[in-house]
């Protein structure tokens, strides 16, 4: 497994204020639902806060995803 996907790392979702939801998965677009936000590595997390507009509002909500999660990401990053 790789590094990225073990499940003793933290990964987190991301919350936009604006839209006032999540982000999904590879930043498809938008979520109410935590359980289809998508989830990212702190690097990959604090990359794409750092890298949006204020007016983004986005939070870095701290997410533990199921293990069968961790599987199907790990599957479409190969």
């Amino acid at each position: 497994m790789p590094a990225a996907m073990q499940p003793c790392l933290s990964f987190f979702a991301i919350w936009s204020g604006e839209r006032r939801q999540y982000w999904t998965q590879n930043a498809y677009g938008y979520t109410p639902d935590m359980d289809k936000a998508g989830f990212f590595s702190p690097q990959e997390a604090h990359q794409i806060i750092s890298s949006a507009g204020e007016d983004k509002q986005l939070k870095l909500i701290e997410y533990q995803p199921s293990p069968l999660r961790l599987k199907l990401k790990e599957r479409s990053h190969p």
